[in-house]
This record gives C-alpha cells, sequence and structure tokens, in this order.
C-alpha cells in the first residue's frame, strides 16, 4: 500500500516537473520567434534598414534601479498568458543594441489583449516598438526593443490573450 502511494506520488511529481520544464527555459511558448540581442550602429538598426515601416512606440514607464517597464493594449477579465520569452548580454563598453520578439510562429487563432516589455540596462536611452499587428485583440504582433549606450541588456517579454 505504501508502495503504490509513494509511486502514484513519484508519478505526480514528474507530470509537474514536465510542466514546468518549459516555464524555466526562458519560453513560456515554441511560438514565439526572437532575433539574439545584437550590437547595432546608425546603418544596420532595424529603423535604417525598414525606413517606410510604421512603428508604434509601446507606452514606457521607469521602475526601481533603471528598469523600464512597456506597454500596449489592456488586460482582460479571463484572459492569461500566452507567451513568455527573455534574453540577456553584457558588453564591454557601452553599445546600441536591439532585439526582436514576434507571436505567434503560426496562427494560433489566439487573440493578443496586452504586450508586456520589463527590461534592465544602465542607459535611459532605451524604447520599445510595436514593428507588426498589435494587441487590442490583434492575433499576431512583433516587438522591437532599442537600448542605446548600454553595456548590459536583458528584457522579458509577455504576451497575454485568450
Amino acid at each position: 500500500m505504501i508502495q503504490k502511494a509513494c509511486l502514484g506520488l513519484f508519478g505526480v511529481l514528474i507530470m509537474v516537473l514536465l510542466v514546468l520544464a518549459p516555464a524555466a527555459s526562458g519560453s513560456l511558448s515554441d511560438d514565439v520567434i526572437k532575433t539574439n540581442i545584437e550590437v547595432v550602429n546608425e546603418t544596420t538598426r532595424y529603423q535604417a534598414l525598414n525606413p517606410d515601416k510604421d512603428l508604434t512606440v509601446l507606452s514606457k514607464v521607469k521602475q526601481i534601479k533603471g528598469n523600464y517597464k512597456f506597454t500596449v493594449g489592456k488586460r482582460i477579465d479571463g484572459d492569461h498568458i500566452l507567451a513568455s520569452t527573455d534574453d540577456d548580454d553584457s558588453y564591454p563598453q557601452a553599445l546600441d543594441v536591439q532585439a526582436r520578439v514576434k507571436y505567434p510562429r503560426e496562427s494560433t487563432g489566439r487573440k493578443i489583449t496586452q504586450i508586456e516589455v520589463i527590461t534592465d540596462q544602465n542607459t535611459d536611452l532605451i524604447d520599445t516598438f510595436l514593428t507588426e499587428g498589435g494587441a487590442d485583440l490583434g492575433d499576431f504582433a512583433e516587438v522591437l526593443l532599442e537600448a542605446n549606450s548600454t553595456d548590459r541588456f536583458s528584457y522579458t517579454v509577455t504576451f497575454y490573450g485568450f
């Protein structure tokens, strides 16, 4: 009897670990496509390479210790995290960097209600833009993150919806 109970608890533990393992890997979804954080200059940054692209600036609020929170859209009762991903990098000197995050990889039929970006860097020269799609019940979005004159940069992007 005790042996069966232990085996049952062990099985439950294995199931919990299998469910939580993707969250520990930096992405809650295989549906997220992201570029590496890359060093850019005036000719290689996204905006220089895509001058005709309309960009929507996400609202920006400075947080404690120099972090910033960027958002677009609005949480709705009953929505939940559709996908989340993060990345970080550091450099021997202050550089301009950017990264792009897109959700979903393929059409899922899900609707995005809000996109939230949390960044950490040692500069106030940072912005985040919507380059494609959007929140407010859109079904896809691409976010561009840019930080200038920083020697470290990290971010977490979370897509909410249903």
